[in-house]
């Protein structure tokens, strides 16, 4: 119910606004959002109903940190696929001529991010793959950056695992220039 009232506001939006749904989807789904729960099914829905899908994947970066959630972040986290999948999904986007519906790139490298030392880096290694995507050929558009901290306890502080030491201010600046030096 919620895709469809997302869905719905996004129609009175702008042609190039975008929704994107993190977490696996079924056929039924895909058909509906054209978002992937398996490469495949995207390509095969799209085809079959005659439209050319907007293509994201999220990458499973190797920056890692010791903060809250800290565990799904890195190598060994739960989320994401690795460069070696991603170059797969550029193959296969590649052999059904669908290489220029790859547009997104979404990365994650945990919630409560404690400093932007450690966002610089998570952006640095996000920023380079977006760059080789778009060498390889992608149509890149967007970078969708997760993990911005929430001051829960009002110490900004890195130390605390419920604080930031930064302002959403300070969060954007790093995210523009790392992003930038690529």
């Amino acid at each position: 119910m919620e895709l469809l009232l997302a869905m719905s506001c996004l129609c009175k939006c702008s042609s190039e606004s975008l929704l994107i749904c993190n977490g696996f989807k079924d056929v039924e789904y895909v058909e509906l959002a054209l978002q992937e729960e398996e490469l495949d099914s995207v390509i095969d829905v799209s085809m079959k109903l005659g439209v050319r899908p907007v293509v994201g994947v999220r990458v499973k970066p190797r920056t890692k940190h010791s903060g809250h959630f800290g565990a799904t972040s890195g190598e060994k986290g739960n989320f994401g696929l690795t460069t070696t999948q991603i170059v797969r999904v550029v193959r296969k986007l590649e052999q059904c001529g669908m290489l220029d519906c790859f547009k997104l790139l979404h990365f994650h490298i945990g919630s409560q991010i404690p400093t932007t030392e450690l966002l610089a880096d998570g952006v640095g290694e996000a920023a380079q793959i977006y760059c080789e995507l778009v060498r390889l050929g992608a149509s890149m558009k967007v970078i969708d950056i997760g993990g911005v901290g929430i001051d829960y306890d009002g110490s900004k502080s890195a130390s605390s695992d419920v604080s930031v030491s930064y302002t959403l201010d300070e969060y954007a600046m790093v995210v523009v220039q790392v992003v930038k030096l690529q």
